[in-house]
């Protein structure tokens, strides 16, 4: 039985019902987006993946790339497996190396350790552009405080030469947790 009121209600929403069809109706484009997702490895070292499986759970989670750890990349090759067979496992995944994560000391006060950070980055950094991974993290590893960062900043700027160099572009880090090179101000001020 119908009322009065739902017959008043019912004719007054007619009009919003009838406008919104078409918008239910039709699904929408996708458009194709510039974004791409990327896994940082980090999130599942807990389950020691290997970087063949590593490279299959990105794949199959939908992400566009991944960020390995250097560890990861040269467990592979310890293996006798190459760089070339490394790239193209991802490349048939349809997986991108977006970023590296390694440890070398260049930032360190002490010479000789930074010296061995610089030589340790070098040789990532030509791995890194053999897979085509066209950034590499660059974290203040080696350092105490308190950290001269005019001094800092000189071995930053050598450090991007060598990303010039190789292809590779070394991203400055600051890590909250971290006593010598924690803050906001003191990045900015290497990177100045």
């Amino acid at each position: 039985m119908t009322t009065r009121r739902n017959l008043l209600k019912t004719l007054a929403l007619s009009p919003l019902a009838i406008s919104a069809a078409p918008v239910f109706g039709q699904s929408a484009e996708k458009k194709e987006s510039s974004f791409k997702f990327s896994l940082n490895t980090s999130t599942i070292r807990g389950q020691k993946l290997s970087l063949p499986q590593i490279i299959e759970l990105a794949a199959r989670a939908g992400y566009d790339g991944f960020e390995p750890w250097m560890m990861e990349i040269q467990a592979y090759l310890e293996t006798g497996k190459s760089v070339a067979s490394l790239k193209k496992l991802a490349s048939d995944a349809g997986i991108e190396f977006f970023d590296c994560i390694g440890f070398p000391t260049w930032m360190a006060q002490d010479e000789e350790k930074s010296r061995t950070g610089f030589t340790q980055m070098e040789k990532e950094m030509g791995v890194l552009a053999e897979l085509a991974c066209p950034r590499v993290a660059a974290p203040a590893i080696g350092t105490e405080a308190p950290l001269d960062l005019l001094k800092a900043g000189e071995r930053y700027k050598k450090l991007l030469e060598l990303g010039r160099k190789t292809g590779v572009m070394p991203q400055l880090e600051f890590w909250g947790a971290f006593p010598s090179f924690f803050h906001l101000g003191q990045a900015m001020a290497v990177a100045a």
